[in-house]
C-alpha cells in the first residue's frame, strides 16, 4: 500500500476529530494559495493547526505533497513548502520531538532526512542521539542518502551548543560504529578548542576510531586550529612512531602542519627508511614546516639541518645579544638574519615579541612584521595592547599580526615591508 495513504488510515482509526484536522490543513493551504498568501502569512495559518496537524504537515513537507483524508494528493509549490518549513521550525518543541521519534522508528527516508534538517537548524546537544536514531534503519545501518544530512546536522549542533562536544564524546562511547564516524567528522567540521582537545584525546586511544579521529584532527590543524596546543604536539609526536603505518602517515602530516621543529630528526630518519608512504609524508612534512623546496634527497636535508644547528649555536646567539641591547641597527640586522632561517622559529618569535613593548615605534613595527614572517603562534596579549596605541601604523601592524599569529581578527596585510627588511615569503598553510 502506498505510504501516502497513511493520513487516510490514521483518520479512519482515530475518528472524525483527526480527519477534520487533516482536512483543515489541506483546506488552509488551498485557501491561502488561492488568496495569494506568501510563506510568512501562510505559516501563521498553518501554525493555528498545530500541533494536531503536525504529522500531516511533517509528511507533506518531506514528500512535497499534501494528502487529504480522502487520499487525494496535490504537489506543494515553493510557497507552500516555505510556509510548512517556517511552521515546523516554530512548532512547539515537545510534540515535534515526539513526532520525530516516531519517524525514527518507522518513517520514510524523506521524513527522516527532514528530521535531520530540522535538528541541524535549531536542535540542541540533547537532540544528537535523536539525530543518530533518525539516520539508522531497522537493520542498524545508516542509509547512504542520510549520511551527509546526518553529518551536517551533528556538526551544526556541536558547533552551536556549548555542550555539543561533551555530548558527542559521550555518544561515541554509547553508540554503535555506524554513527561513530559521523560523530567524529562532526567534531572536525565544528572545530573550536574543545573539539581539538577531544579529537587529540581520541587519537591517542588504540581503537577502530583512532585513524578517523587523527584524520579529523589533521583537518583542524590544516584550518589553523590547535596549532598552539601542547597536547596536540605531544600526540602527533607520539603517533609519528606508531606501529601502524596508516596512523604514522597521518601523524606526520600533523607534524608538518604544526611546524614542529623538534620532530625534524625523526622526519630525516624516515626519509631514509624503506616504507615509501612514510618517506613521502616525511618529505611533505619537512617541506611544510620549513617552507624549503628541497627534493627528497636525505643528504640535502641533513646538510641543511646541520648548518642550521651551527648557526643557532654560534652567530644566532650573538645576534640575539645585540637585539636585546635595543639599538635599532642591531635589531634590524638580527631580524633580517632571522628571516633567512627556518629553524628555531618558536625561540626566535619569543625573543622578537619582547620588542612589542619597546618605546621606539619603529622597532615595534619591525617586531610585528618579523613575527608575521616567522609565522608561529605567539601570546596575543602584547599585540592586543597595541590596538590602543596612538600611532595608527602600529595599530594596523598589531591587527595584521594578531590575524596571522595571534589567533585574532584583523586585516590580512598591513602594507609594505618596513625599511631594511626583505619582503615576506608567500604564506604557507600550516
Amino acid at each position: 500500500m502506498r505510504r501516502s495513504l497513511a493520513p487516510l488510515l490514521l483518520a479512519l482509526l482515530a475518528g472524525p476529530a483527526l480527519a477534520a484536522r487533516a482536512d483543515d490543513l489541506a483546506a488552509v493551504l488551498r485557501r491561502a494559495a488561492r488568496d495569494g498568501a506568501g510563506p510568512e502569512a501562510m505559516a501563521t495559518l498553518v501554525a493555528d493547526e498545530l500541533p494536531a496537524a503536525l504529522p500531516q504537515a511533517f509528511e507533506a513537507l518531506a514528500l512535497r505533497e499534501i494528502v487529504d483524508p480522502d487520499g487525494h494528493s496535490a504537489p506543494l509549490g515553493p510557497v507552500e513548502r516555505g510556509a510548512l518549513a517556517l511552521a515546523l521550525a516554530r512548532a512547539p518543541r515537545a510534540p515535534l520531538l515526539d513526532h520525530m521519534r516516531r519517524v525514527a522508528s518507522d518513517g520514510l527516508v524523506a521524513e527522516r532526512k527532514l528530521g535531520l534538517v530540522l535538528i541541524g537548524a535549531s536542535g540542541t546537544a540533547d537532540d544528537l542521539a535523536l539525530a543518530c536514531a533518525l539516520a539508522v534503519d531497522r537493520e542498524g545501518r545508516v542509509d547512504r542518502a542520510l549520511l551527509r544530512p546526518l553529518e551536517q546536522a551533528l556538526a551544526d549542533v556541536v558547533a552551536r551548543d556549548a555542550r555539543g562536544v561533551e555530548t558527542a564524546a559521550r555518544l561515541l562511547a554509547e553508540t554503535g560504529p555506524v554513527v561513530q564516524t559521523p560523530l567524529l567528522r562532526a567534531l572536525g567540521a565544528a572545530g573550536g578548542a574543545p573539539a581539538v582537545q577531544e579529537l587529540a584525546r581520541l587519537s591517542e586511544r588504540d581503537s577502530p576510531l583512532q585513524l578517523v579521529a587523527l584524520t579529523e584532527l589533521g583537518r583542524l590543524l590544516a584550518a589553523g586550529e590547535g596549532l598552539a596546543d601542547p597536547s596536540v604536539v605531544r600526540v602527533a609526536r607520539t603517533l609519528a612512531a606508531h606501529p601502524d603505518p596508516a596512523i604514522q602517515r597521518e601523524a606526520l602530516l600533523c607534524l608538518g602542519r604544526l611546524g614542529d621543529d623538534d620532530s625534524i630528526p625523526h622526519l630525516l630518519n624516515l626519509l631514509e627508511g624503506e616504507h615509501a608512504g612514510l618517506r613521502t609524508n616525511a618529505w611533505w612534512a619537512l617541506r611544510e614546516l620549513t617552507g624549503l623546496p628541497f627534493g627528497d634527497d636525505p643528504r640535502r636535508w641533513r646538510t641543511w639541518y646541520e648548518a642550521e644547528q651551527d648557526w643557532w649555536n654560534g652567530p644566532a646567539q650573538e645576534l640575539l645579544r645585540g637585539m636585546r641591547g635595543g639599538r635599532r641597527g642591531d635589531v634590524v640586522a638580527a631580524l633580517k638574519a632571522f628571516s633567512e632561517h627556518r629553524l628555531f622559529r618558536t625561540e626566535l618569535a619569543a625573543e622578537v615579541a619582547r620588542l612589542l613593548g619597546h618605546p621606539d615605534d619603529e622597532l615595534v613595527l619591525l617586531a610585528c612584521y618579523s613575527l608575521r614572517q616567522l609565522g608561529v603562534p605567539v601570546d596575543p596579549a602584547p599585540l592586543r595592547r597595541l590596538l590602543d596605541h596612538p600611532d595608527e601604523r602600529v595599530r594596523e601592524a598589531a591587527r595584521a599580526t594578531l590575524a596571522a599569529v595571534g589567533g585574532g581578527a584583523g586585516p590580512a596585510d598591513a602594507g609594505d615591508s618596513p625599511a631594511g627588511l626583505p619582503e615576506a615569503p608567500a604564506a604557507r598553510p600550516r
